[in-house]
């Protein structure tokens, strides 16, 4: 194509862009759920690619030769490894699939590679669920493998209607069986492999607790995956690092204090109540976004800033009660919540983090020195919004019913899709009859799943059969009206005109004369003249499904 002018290239790239558009917006639809979690320059580079590739189809420039397809590859793969240190995971593979997703248009020259550039568009589909698996996932993920496979359909059926391809993608997706599949496909106790990753399933805070991570927290959301490590420079990491160390040399105003505090008092429980009218006395201030601390960090927060979260004030607090003698410790969980009128239940936020402390008088003895300086914290959420418990739906205004009956919905999905597990498949098995006594068939499950299979092949088999329409409506019945004379002995030679072995059917068979000639002046009248109505077709079709010769020996 070097030596084509650009009007030129544009029109040879016709057939080209009827078969890329549609694959090309497949892998659009397959990568917007991670974007959001796509690096940066990844999201540049795949629109820069696609882009090059739809302003190719207006102006007519030519595809990268093979030498800069192979350095744009290596530059991909080299950056991504450089980006996540060596480090492959879930977050790099996903991005490595989206760097290759976006090079590939540019290396679709057969039918071959289309076909394996949708299978690839499949399979980034499946990696949405690393992120999610909620109900608005699925039926996003729903749609994508609709926009799939219509674009499959459109490759290998170029000649058809949106209209058809839409239906015949639509009726795959339908007689897909998968519900059925997910049900009896055999499930283990465990993972896959039969050991679980130690690092899921956790919410909260870890088993030490370090008010770095309620930092984290505050920004969070639901309590549904584990906070991020703490920052080694955060300041109430250290407040919490002097009271698990106790150095005796720092904090030296605070130790004071503690031990002016304790003097006046005759029990915890008097010294505790000192403490927290200190707080109330010298008028501190709770805020989620505090000044940072000097390398004296509890003296700096009690004497210099007095301003900051639960984790400063349970930190002190507990750090001055050990200071006086009293056995005290700090105890992270959550304060807070919205109650979801809709699924009955309350919604605890990863921003709900609070800490408290506990000490010890006989027993432990909970306290909250937050509420002495914010005593609204405890009634309300971080965000000043008030837990509604046992509020009905009527008291929330329109966004809420809407964001609670979400909500609602997708933890039903996921109670039902995350939660279908090996004891439940059983459970359903044993009342098909298909587990018997604590000995599940594990045959039967296999047969039953090869048998679904099976069925899901066929159907399709049977739809594609069935529901592609010929190329040539018209090629396609007169070919049906040949197979109907080749019963009766009456085959066309190759190449012979369709008039003259006509003619010749009639001198042998002129019983079916007058069928015969009504057939081919209908064959006649659409082949060879320019307007081919669709009454015309559909009578011509008509009298060849009638026509029903039979041979001269049943005559």
């Amino acid at each position: 194509m070097k030596n084509l002018t650009p009007k030129t290239r544009a029109i040879s790239m016709n057939p080209e862009k009827k078969e890329t558009l549609p694959i090309l917006f497949a892998l659009v639809v397959a990568i917007v759920p991670h974007v959001p979690d796509l690096a940066v320059w990844i999201n540049l580079w795949c629109l820069t690619m696609w882009g090059y590739i739809l302003v190719r189809f207006k102006t007519g420039w030519p595809l990268p030769p093979a030498w800069i397809r192979h350095c744009l590859t290596f530059s991909a793969v080299a950056g991504l490894l450089i980006f996540f240190r060596f480090r492959i995971g879930a977050d790099a593979f996903v991005g490595l699939m989206a760097l290759m997703a976006a090079i590939k248009p540019f290396e679709m020259p057969t039918h071959r590679h289309r076909m394996i550039t949708l299978l690839l568009t499949y399979f980034m589909i499946i990696t949405s669920l690393f992120r999610s698996d909620a109900l608005f996932t699925m039926i996003y993920m729903l749609f994508s493998v609709f926009v799939t496979t219509l674009s499959l359909v459109k490759i290998n059926w170029p000649e058809s209607s949106i209209k058809q391809s839409r239906n015949l993608a639509g009726s795959i997706l339908a007689r897909a069986l998968a519900v059925l599949l997910f049900m009896v496909f055999p499930r283990l106790p465990d993972s896959l492999f039969g050991f679980q990753d130690p690092s899921k399933g956790k919410s909260g805070f870890s088993d030490r607790l370090e008010p770095g991570h309620i930092s984290s927290l505050e920004k969070g959301y639901k309590t549904d995956s584990a906070p991020a490590e703490p920052q080694k420079t955060d300041p109430v990491t250290k407040m919490q690092r002097q009271i698990l160390l106790n150095g005796k040399s720092l904090n030296p105003r605070t130790r004071q204090l503690a031990r002016n505090l304790g003097k006046t008092t005759d029990n915890p429980r008097d010294t505790a109540t000192k403490i927290l009218a200190y707080f109330k006395k010298n008028k501190f201030v709770y805020s989620l976004t505090p000044p940072l601390l000097g390398d004296h960090p509890i003296d700096s927060f009690i004497f210099d800033t007095q301003k900051g979260y639960c984790g400063h004030y349970a930190s002190a607090t507990a750090f001055m009660l050990n200071e006086a003698g009293i056995p005290a410790r700090v105890v992270g969980g959550y304060l807070g919540g919205e109650f979801n009128p809709y699924g009955n239940y309350l919604i605890v936020r990863q921003s709900y983090a609070h800490a408290w402390v506990e000490y010890f008088d006989k027993d432990w003895i909970r306290m909250d020195p937050t509420g002495a300086v914010a005593p609204q914290r405890l009634f309300t959420n971080p965000d000043g919004s008030l837990v509604r418990p046992g509020s009905g739906a009527s008291a929330l205004n329109l966004l809420s019913r809407i964001r609670f009956a979400m909500d609602a919905a997708n933890l039903e999905w996921e109670s039902w899709f995350t939660g279908y597990s090996y004891f439940k498949q059983k459970a359903w098995l044993t009342t098909l009859g298909l587990v018997r006594g604590n000995q599940a068939t594990g045959l039967v499950l296999i047969l039953l799943t090869l048998s679904v299979a099976g069925i899901v092949f066929s159907v399709l088999a049977w739809q594609f059969s069935r529901s592609h329409p010929p190329l040539d409506p018209i090629k396609h019945t007169m070919n049906q009206f040949y197979k109907k004379l080749s019963k009766i002995g009456l085959v066309p030679p190759p190449g012979q005109e369709p008039k003259t072995f006509s003619d010749l059917c009639i001198k042998k068979r002129p019983d079916l004369c007058l069928e015969i000639q009504l057939i081919m002046d209908l064959y006649s009248g659409l082949r060879y003249t320019k307007e081919c109505d669709d009454a015309s077709l559909e009578k011509f079709q008509s009298q060849v499904k009638r026509f029903r010769p039979k041979t001269k020996e049943t005559l």
